[in-house]
């Protein structure tokens, strides 16, 4: 799902419930993609961040 809010949601689908906020990006969010255990995203700042699945910790960020 897609948002104006600068934001990603993370859902627990079985539970039906929000599991967590990831929140680094000021603008939009572009690329979502998960690899063994992390999630990377980039935005139109010109940021790309490494998250953690299991804490959902933010774990690094590149700027462009």
């Amino acid at each position: 799902m897609g948002g104006s809010e600068e934001i990603i949601k993370v859902f627990d689908v079985n539970r039906k419930k929000e599991t967590a906020l990831l929140e680094s990006h000021s603008g939009t969010i572009n690329i979502i993609t998960s690899y063994e255990g992390f999630v990377l995203t980039a935005g139109d700042d010109g940021k790309i961040c490494i998250w953690k699945t299991r804490t959902w910790d933010l774990v690094h960020t590149f700027n462009a």
